[in-house]
């Protein structure tokens, strides 16, 4: 009895140095108090609709015309009662007011919002493969 409290008594030290050793905390040095801080400052850049973006178009007073659409690669995005419409190198204000001003011969009063929820970045393989080709993938 006397060897099993023994063993669970430096079996338990021992786990409690190990995880003390882990956790030990790194002293902070040079880090300005916290009211020094400045809040990190949005990019002034304007978003720019690219091809491959994800946006998704909102009608306040018509739901049934909300659509999530992918910019193609010509630029463009196809839409319910106008076809297609130019978004490539536009910001979203701007497609926004062309879109209200598309809807507008159609709808009374429409209230459009252009959101995108998603840019996408292409890459190329460089190096020894079998074949050649571009991809895209989902970025930030």
């Amino acid at each position: 009895m006397l060897k099993k409290a023994s063993f669970q008594t430096t079996f338990l030290f021992t786990l409690t140095f190990i995880f003390l050793a882990c956790s030990s905390q790194k002293e902070l040095r040079n880090v300005p108090p916290a009211n020094q801080l400045q809040a990190a400052q949005p990019s002034s850049a304007p978003y720019i609709i690219r091809p491959g973006d994800q946006l998704d178009i909102k009608f306040f007073y018509n739901p049934e015309l909300n659509e999530s659409v992918t910019v193609r690669p010509d630029g463009k995005i196809s839409l319910q009662l106008v076809d297609e419409v130019q978004a490539a190198g536009l910001e979203p204000a701007e497609l926004d007011a062309k879109l209200t001003e598309a809807y507008s011969q159609e709808l009374k009063k429409p209230m459009v919002t252009v959101s995108g929820r998603l840019r996408a970045s292409a890459f190329t393989w460089a190096g020894k493969s079998t074949s050649s080709a571009k991809w895209s993938c989902p970025s930030a």
